[in-house]
């Protein structure tokens, strides 16, 4: 199985992923400093959301985060809630089911299974993947494959807020 995902939909899985982050960063620069503390963990964050960028479809595992930013995983959990509101692990695998969810409206069911897509972004346990994937986007990854996507998924995928 290929790491790249089936299809057109690294131009336009890439065009969503800087969106996801563009969001993020504007959020990061609007927000106002209170104190030392809070820019550290700003400064933080826009680093770790650097490394998921150039991490690939699988996306970045927390401990290499925290090998990459030399910093403790309490550390980045309590810059992740503070900033972003969900753990550095919440965030990673949202953005994996926003990605498979990118791809999946992209795929044909004739040429691609929802295993190939759950596989090239790291799901293993398709069963998992298919709760989570319901919890976020409120149907089954294969309901996605075969349809198009409602205003209120697409406006999910788009701003990432969980």
């Amino acid at each position: 199985l290929s790491r790249n995902p089936p299809g057109p939909v690294t131009l336009q899985g890439a065009a969503f992923e800087n969106e996801i982050l563009t969001a993020f960063r504007s959020l990061l620069e609007s927000a106002e400093c209170c104190d030392v503390k809070d820019s550290v963990a700003r400064k933080l964050v826009e680093t770790a959301l650097d490394h998921v960028e150039l991490a690939g479809p699988r996306g970045a595992a927390v401990a290499d985060l925290c090998a990459e930013l030399n910093v403790s995983r309490r550390t980045l959990e309590v810059a992740f809630r503070n900033v972003i509101g969900m753990s550095p692990l919440k965030y990673l695998n949202q953005r994996r089911l926003c990605r498979a969810f990118t791809a999946l409206k992209q795929a044909s069911s004739e040429e691609v299974s929802v295993a190939d897509i759950a596989q090239v972004f790291g799901f293993h346990e398709l069963g998992r993947f298919a709760g989570r994937y319901k919890a976020l986007f409120g149907e089954l990854p294969r309901e996605t494959l075969r349809q198009r996507p409602t205003r209120g998924q697409r406006m999910l995928a788009r701003q990432f807020k969980p």
